[in-house]
């Protein structure tokens, strides 16, 4: 009995000792870990001479839910503030206002996410991450090897995923995720072999225009850039499939 209560003491500080180290103030430490892990960003831009300055870092992460959530992101807060000369760059690059506090949310090859007020409570900030959570549970394996690769066919397939996964989201989040897929395509374009561009051209230009719910737009432009003889061998499954998709969509509607 006495072996399991020092063992539950040791417990106890440990997660708490976790609770208060979980913040980075470096995003270039914070992405290594991302890229190493495959974990998330989660990024949180204070001005400490605002009443939000340091709102997330007073957030108990010591509970069952939240320490789920921690498997799937990096969390790292980075002050605004003139001092720190540094900071404000990055926050000028994605124009982030200096007040109030700001969050974002970037995957491990830097792609945002999200941006977004932090003036929210704790149980909406963990219904965002876990609105995220489908990213590192479908692609953190897919961004552990991507970083030191960096092939034309995995940033394709990450692409993929990232389209797919739009359709477990509406509104703002679905589009994000369908933008998010067509960079990781657009960087690879001009690198890719004759096959690979043609996938590419079906998933940026057909498939990601049904998602948004475009479909005779999408067929128009099937129709117009491929005949069916013209099709990779490695494409005709997509290409029929795209097809398919659309013809049945138009159905219903």
């Amino acid at each position: 009995m006495k072996k399991l209560y020092l063992l539950l003491v040791v417990f106890l500080i440990s997660i708490t000792a976790n609770a208060n180290d979980i913040w980075y103030n470096s995003y270039e430490e914070a992405k290594k870990e991302a890229a190493k892990s495959g974990k998330m960003i989660f990024v949180n831009f204070y001005n400490p001479a605002t009443p939000y300055g340091r709102h997330f870092e007073k957030i108990d992460f010591n509970d069952f839910e939240t320490q789920l959530l921690k498997r799937n992101f990096v969390f790292v807060s980075l002050e605004v503030s003139d001092e720190y000369r540094e900071r404000p760059l990055l926050a000028r690059k994605y124009s982030l206002p200096m007040y109030p506090e700001f969050m974002m949310i970037f995957d491990p090859n830097g792609k945002m996410l999200l941006q977004c007020s932090t003036d929210v409570t704790k149980s909406q900030i963990k219904k965002i991450l876990k609105a995220y959570s489908p990213v590192f549970n479908s692609l953190h394996k897919d961004f552990t090897t991507y970083e030191k690769e960096k092939e034309t066919r995995k940033a394709i397939e990450i692409a993929s995923k990232y389209l797919v996964l739009s359709l477990q989201y509406e509104g703002k989040l679905k589009s994000r995720f369908i933008k998010t897929g067509i960079t990781y395509l657009e960087e690879v374009e001009k690198e890719a072999t004759k096959a690979e561009k043609q996938r590419i051209a079906l998933l940026k230009h057909v498939y990601a225009c049904t998602l948004k719910d475009k479909d005779k737009k999408a067929l128009k432009r099937l129709e117009k850039m491929f005949s069916k003889e013209e099709i990779h061998d490695e494409n005709k499954r997509l290409y029929s499939f795209l097809r398919n998709h659309i013809a049945k969509k138009l159905e219903k509607s």
